[in-house]
Parts: C-alpha cells; sequence; structure tokens
C-alpha cells in the first residue's frame, strides 16, 4: 500500500473492480475502520490515471467529515491498512472528505464497504 494522498488527480476514471477484492481483505479492512467516527463513508473502486500509461489501481476512498480530521486519523490506522494488504492484493488508500467533487462518482461505482450515517 502507498502513502495516502492529499490531493487526487484531476483526470481520473474511477468504476467497479473486474476482479472483486476478496471477502477476507474486505473484512479486515472493515474491521480497522468501522469504530472510527471520523470516517463517514469507505469505498474500494478501480482508479485509472489518464496519462500514467499504468493500468487500474485499487483504491480504498476514505470520507471524512472535515478535511483536518484526516491526517490525525490516517497517521493512526495506516500502519493496520498497510499490514492488511502486505500478503493479499495490494491497494492505495486515497483519504476525501465530504465534500470532495469526485465523491458522487465515487458511490456511482457501487463499492461500499462502509458508510455511517
Amino acid at each position: 500500500m502507498q502513502k495516502y494522498r492529499e490531493k487526487l488527480a484531476t483526470k481520473i476514471l474511477i468504476g467497479a473492480p473486474a476482479r472483486p477484492m476478496s471477502q477476507d481483505l474486505r473484512r479486515r479492512i472493515s474491521e480497522i475502520i468501522c469504530n472510527i467516527e471520523e470516517i463517514r463513508e469507505a469505498h474500494l473502486p478501480d482508479v485509472i490515471t489518464i496519462g500514467s500509461g499504468g493500468g487500474a489501481s485499487r483504491v480504498l476512498f476514505l470520507v471524512f467529515e472535515q478535511k483536518d480530521q484526516i491526517s490525525q486519523i490516517m497517521d493512526s490506522i495506516g500502519p493496520e491498512l498497510a499490514d492488511a494488504g502486505r500478503n493479499a492484493e495490494q491497494f492505495e488508500v486515497w483519504p476525501i472528505n465530504q465534500s470532495n467533487d469526485l465523491l458522487e462518482t465515487i458511490r456511482d461505482a457501487n463499492c461500499v464497504i462502509g458508510w455511517r450515517d
């Protein structure tokens, strides 16, 4: 897993993965984030960065209510998320806040792994 990004690329494609992530890994990710009130949603779609020349990357979008919550929480759970993906499928983590312009597109991919009302 790569270090989380604070800014997203401007030209990306987001969609459901051709091959879903294993249930075991999805469950481990859910267990890590489920008790963190600041994380409002979690989605796990594939992302293609246009012009990068690479293929799709699996990305865990963690949606925070406020941007100022991101750094502290990511420092706290980053090692656990890295450990979860170490011997399994690789994924990146992109924390965003609820006002991010990409959120509707992320939701439309229907790759929710966690949601808090």
